[in-house]
């Protein structure tokens, strides 16, 4: 990205600069894409919100918990035919 005018550069770009975490960037992406577009997507403004104070550690417990959900979701239709 060296070189590169911050017009060019993806929204996640200057995100990543700031954060050091894998989690504080997707944040910070997410955040910034986010920006005066929160009425539009609320459950994601609200999990982010959430997922400000609550660290890495709340971010793998969400991220679990949605794959287990899948996973039950999967064995319910499995179970179902």
């Amino acid at each position: 990205m060296c070189g590169a005018s911050p017009r060019s550069r993806p929204p996640w770009a200057t995100a990543s600069e700031r954060a050091s975490a894998p989690e504080e960037v997707l944040s910070a992406a997410l955040n910034e894409l986010l920006v005066g577009r929160s009425d539009r997507f609320p459950a994601l403004a609200s999990a982010l919100a959430s997922g400000a104070t609550g660290g890495a550690n709340q971010a793998r417990e969400f991220g679990l918990e949605r794959i287990l959900d899948g996973l039950e979701a999967l064995i319910d239709r499995r179970a179902a035919r």
